[in-house]
C-alpha cells in the first residue's frame, strides 16, 4: 500500500523565503537585539514612534519608503550584511550596488590572471634554469 503525506507541498522558492523574517518582523528583532524600544529607534532615525510602531505592527497601507527603512539601519547600527538584510526584507535592493562590483571584477579579472600568468611562466623558467645547471635556450 502506498502511504501519501499529508505536508503541504512547497517549491524550493517557498523554502528559501520561509527562512526569510517578514520586514517588520526582522525590524522588530534587531530593534530588541539593539535594546530599543520603538520610540528610541523612531528618535535617533528621526521618524514619528507611531510610524515605527505601524510598520513593526504591519498596520500601514503601505510598506515604509527605501529612505524610511536606510534611516532604520543607521539608527539601529547595523552592518552592510544586517542593513541589506533588512532593506531585503522590506522588498528593497541592497546597499551594494552588485552591478558595479559585477562590472569591476570583469575588468580586472583579465589583469589578475595576465599577472600570475606571467609569474608563473617566470618561475617555470627559473625552476626549469636551476634544474638544468643554467639559462634555457
Amino acid at each position: 500500500m502506498i502511504q501519501v503525506s499529508s505536508a503541504p507541498l512547497t517549491t524550493p522558492q517557498q523554502e528559501i523565503h520561509e527562512d526569510v523574517p517578514s520586514g517588520p518582523r526582522l525590524l522588530t528583532r534587531l530593534r530588541l537585539q539593539a535594546g530599543l524600544s520603538q520610540n528610541q529607534l523612531a528618535r535617533i532615525a528621526h521618524i514619528d514612534p507611531a510610524y515605527v510602531n505601524r510598520i513593526e505592527r504591519k498596520l500601514g497601507r503601505h510598506s515604509p519608503s527605501r529612505d524610511v527603512v536606510l534611516r532604520l539601519c543607521e539608527a539601529l547600527g547595523l552592518d552592510v550584511d544586517d542593513g541589506d538584510r533588512l532593506l531585503y526584507a522590506f522588498g528593497f535592493a541592497g546597499r551594494v550596488d552588485w552591478q558595479m562590483a559585477w562590472t569591476q571584477a570583469v575588468v580586472e579579472l583579465p589583469q589578475a590572471v595576465s599577472a600570475a600568468t606571467e609569474r608563473a611562466i617566470a618561475e617555470l623558467l627559473e625552476t626549469a634554469a636551476a634544474t638544468a645547471g643554467g639559462p634555457p635556450c
